[in-house]
């Protein structure tokens, strides 16, 4: 049984929707702290990285390997930072940080999963042959 192309966009681009939703649940079980919650959405979001790339691949449309490097470096990075700051967020010196500090770090981790859901999205439907029949 042969499944249509169109068929497997669909699911990936559910599949990266529900990952996202579940960023955003777990964001709201641990009361805000968007770290933890990166942490618990790579535990879904990586596997289907790793089956989004190799999906492509196989349809001769992988990503370009600099946006998989600059992405996977980003998200260990991120992953690093959540751990330390889960490891710290006990110490003294944590409660005289300041809100103008803390709150672009909570934005850069409640927008990463974002962007990679949009771009996983994006890539998923590029070159399709309705925007080839456009063209």
């Amino acid at each position: 049984m042969r499944v249509d192309s169109r068929t497997c966009r669909w699911l990936a681009s559910i599949a990266w929707m529900l990952s996202l939703g579940w960023f955003g649940l777990v964001t709201l079980a641990s009361w805000g702290f968007t770290p933890a919650a990166l942490l618990m959405w790579t535990f879904l979001a990586l596997p289907l990285a790793w089956l989004t790339v190799r999906w492509l691949k196989q349809r001769g449309r992988a990503p370009s390997h600099r946006l998989v490097a600059v992405a996977g470096c980003t998200w260990v990075v991120l992953c690093v930072g959540a751990i330390l700051i889960a490891y710290f967020a006990d110490a003294p010196f944590w409660d005289g940080i300041e809100t103008q500090v803390f709150l672009p770090i909570v934005l850069v981790y409640a927008l990463f999963p974002l962007i990679v859901t949009c771009m996983a999205i994006v890539l998923s439907w590029r070159n399709s042959p309705r925007l080839r029949a456009v063209e």
